[in-house]
């Protein structure tokens, strides 16, 4: 039955339930709040979310962690910048008048160009960093955060179909925005404290309300709530606050909810755009949110359309505002710091580009490496990202650096890969990600694009002439190959069958260094020419010498060229290229221009039998038709098909079955020089994966050898060396399951474990004597 009272509110109750919601800091002041104007137990005055009963479901399956999900409402905000900018110039957003793409929209509105905001001029750069902000209150490890945008707005009548919609098609049609799904950022919801409250405030921009709206001057706002009372439903339920069946709302100029100097939240007044507050916020990223919590959403949002101002106003740290006053910092994205370094934080060379074609559909990947000192503020374990307009739609681990076809482990913790996914087709884009924004499709698609990305990764001259330089860095200081772990190796494998069989050997030890570290590669500075005057084959394939490659397997041609490596991306006279097999377009080919070099690579189509000849042609040109173009062709000969059993066989048949153990590289790291590897008093081994070898890093400040030093002094030597042999076999040996050889931090969490024991498993021998 509906409140008394409740139904009795007038707009200057609105106002202060508006007001007292906004001050709120805790889910105990937001029920104390709605239980006093008795909202808070009439099931009249809340609404279903979205409309549906079941909504639970949808809501629930969106971002798997809390950072992920708040990226979904900055996205929404810029979102809604961008539909007021459209529209204040009498642009029908769906229309073909509309700009098509979000950077064609960032070109026509603010004049941004390249995708870099530094393109634009200062005051429209002054402008663009006041449009979207966060704002952090309340406490320490829950925070209440604030999003506010002064973008378009909505009127209390039409939250219910906009803002509060699920799975609407509001933004379907529209090309220059980055929502999709139509879930009305709710993958925050989950996150929000115990009854998931989230406060929306909102108000239609004035020049863009219509008149036929008999709200479009009010301010509208709701709190949005978990249901979980009923308790003879087998499901809770999201709802809203609505009072007589509406949004509650009231009229004012302006609201003072844009953030002052730290530590005020809410000083500045917005005279319309949309106020977002969620409550006890569960973030895994701790600390300040204008350090933090920003460089990590930068991961998530590398190619930012606007900056964000992120402020601070948390007051636990006394001293919090010491190095900056403010306590204010703008997330740009990753993208932007690529392009516009700052304090030489990224590696010389990059980032670089290439691109891809699978099944026709062009993707560009861009390449970056930052240097060591840097890496904890660029990212955690994320590897190869995909994104759309700017947006991390799903990730690969950097794992895949280890796996021994890529070989870049000692890039690992520094290397990210971004394929830019935004021009795909619709359909391929819906076969690629999973609507989370976290995870790829297991499929075809998806698996081509990953082959090709490891292909580029594994022949890239750069990467490995970087991948070489830091492991000389890594090992300069010690390169455990002594006579102590030859001579113990030689007598383990006398007295061993088994481990004659791991290492298919003999028992002759080879005492000559596994592999010469290389020595350091400068990186070109290549400086090409704007407009090519040559793109020529670097070696010539005609029908009668083809070029020869396994039916099952790719092969690559380069091309000789002058241009600048930006020729196929940059926006002015851009370079084109086509690719075709015997008259028809290739689906799935990388290719890659680098320092006057063009690299194609192709797979042979899966039909290919052996002893067919195959013709491709090419063609590179120019959007700008004054630009001279290049074409021919070249003929690869489909050889017999690879098979490794037959390749081993053929190489045991032409070797001695025996062959001397090659010892691999292996380096005793202690406490001072963890943070090389991001080891601790657990890590036991680091496998590092080095050009289809691998190099083997040992904790020799492990806890638990620490204990067995302290607990025999006199025997530390023969401690230390029993340790390392032993926990270099163990790892070893789990190199020969596939599983483990792709994903090496398996091998160094099942090594923690064997770390505990292993000293106990030797002495045991001396226990159980006859």
């Amino acid at each position: 039955m509906p409140s008394l009272f409740s139904t009795t509110l007038t707009e200057n109750n609105y106002q202060d339930m508006c007001h007292e919601l906004i001050q709120a800091e805790s889910e105990k002041d937001i029920i104390h709040i709605l239980q006093e104007y008795q909202v808070w137990d009439d099931d009249t005055c809340w609404t279903n979310y979205g409309g549906k009963e079941n909504n639970v479901a949808t809501i629930g399956n969106q971002a798997d962690n809390a950072e992920a999900a708040f990226v979904e409402k900055l996205t929404n905000s810029i979102d809604a910048v961008l539909m007021k900018e459209a529209q204040l110039r009498g642009l029908d957003p769906k229309s073909k008048e509309a700009p098509q793409s979000i950077d064609e929209a960032m070109q026509k509105f603010y004049g941004v160009s390249d995708q870099n905001i530094k393109t634009a001029d200062k005051e429209t750069i002054v402008k663009l960093k006041n449009e979207v902000c966060v704002v952090a209150t309340g406490s320490k490890h829950k925070p209440n955060l604030s999003i506010i945008d002064k973008g378009e707005g909505q009127t209390p009548n039409n939250m219910p179909t906009t803002i509060l919609s699920l799975t609407e098609s509001n933004k379907i049609d529209i090309r220059f925005v980055q929502g999709q799904f139509n879930q009305g950022g709710t993958a925050v919801l989950p996150y929000c404290g115990d009854n998931h409250f989230q406060l929306i405030v909102s108000k239609r921009h004035p020049q863009i309300a219509s008149k036929d709206d008999d709200s479009y001057d009010k301010w509208g706002f709701t709190i949005v709530r978990r249901n979980a009372r009923d308790k003879h439903s087998r499901r809770t339920r999201y709802e809203y606050l609505t009072i007589n069946g509406k949004i509650p709302s009231f009229q004012k100029n302006s609201l003072p909810l844009l953030p002052g100097n730290y530590p005020n939240p809410r000083e500045h007044e917005l005279s319309s755009g949309t106020y977002i507050k969620l409550y006890e916020y569960n973030l895994k990223v701790s600390g300040y949110i204008h350090t933090k919590l920003n460089f990590y959403l930068s991961i998530l949002l590398p190619g930012a359309k606007l900056p964000i101002a992120f402020n601070e106003r948390r007051t636990w740290d006394k001293n919090a505002s010491t190095g900056n006053p403010n306590m204010r910092n703008y997330l740009y994205g990753h993208f932007y710091r690529f392009k516009n370094p700052i304090k030489d934080n990224i590696e010389k060379g990059f980032p670089f580009t290439f691109t891809i074609t699978v099944s026709e559909q062009r993707m560009e990947v861009l390449v970056a490496c930052i240097k060591p000192a840097k890496n904890q503020t660029y990212k955690k374990h994320e590897g190869v990202l995909f994104t759309l307009n700017g947006q991390t739609q799903g990730i690969i681990p950097d794992s895949i650096f280890d796996r021994k076809d890529v070989g870049l482990g000692y890039l690992k913790n520094t290397l990210m890969v971004f394929v830019d996914a935004t021009y795909l087709d619709t359909d391929f884009r819906e076969d690629l990600f999973m609507s989370d924004r976290q995870r790829l499709r297991d499929n075809k698609f998806s698996n081509d694009i990953k082959q090709l990305i490891r292909e580029e990764l594994s022949a890239n001259a750069t990467l490995h002439n970087l991948q070489a330089k830091r492991r000389k860095e890594a090992m300069k200081e010690q390169i455990e190959k002594s006579p102590a772990l030859e001579n113990t190796m030689m007598k383990l494998l006398r007295h061993s069958p088994s481990l004659n069989i791991l290492f298919n050997t003999g028992k002759d030890i080879n005492t000559s260094t596994a592999k010469d570290l290389k020595g350091e590669v400068d990186l070109l500075n290549y400086m090409g020419s704007e407009i090519p005057s040559f793109f020529i084959l670097e070696k010539e394939f005609s029908s009668s010498n083809p070029k020869n490659c396994p039916a099952n397997k790719s092969f690559r041609i380069t091309f000789k060229t002058d241009v600048e490596d930006i020729y196929f991306t940059r926006d002015k006279d851009q370079g084109i290229y086509e690719f075709s097999l015997n008259g028809e377009r290739l689906e799935k080919y990388s290719f890659k221009l680098r320092q006057g070099k063009a690299t194609f690579t192709n797979f042979l189509p899966e039909d290919t039998k052996v002893g067919d000849l195959l013709q491709y042609s090419y063609k590179i040109y120019n959007s700008n038709p004054d630009i001279e173009q290049f074409q021919g062709s070249f003929y690869v000969h489909a050889t017999e098909a690879y098979e490794a059993d037959k390749v081993d066989k053929k190489n045991n048949d032409n070797k001695p079955k025996k062959q001397a153990l090659n010892l691999p590289q292996i380096r005793d790291v202690y406490k001072q020089d963890w943070n090389q590897y991001e080891f601790d008093e657990h890590s036991a081994v680091e496998v590092v994966s080095n050009n289809g070898s691998y190099d083997f890093i040992i904790n020799m400040d492990n806890k638990y050898i620490v204990l067995e030093r302290k607990n025999m002094p006199n025997d530390q030597i023969r401690l230390n060396e029993l340790f390392k042999n032993a926990l270099f076999l163990h790892a070893f040996s789990m190199l020969e399951n596939e599983t483990y050889a792709n994903n090496l931090s398996q091998i160094s969490e099942a090594a923690k474990s064997f770390a505990r024991v292993v000293i106990p498993m030797i002495n045991l021998g001396d226990v159980i004597k006859p």
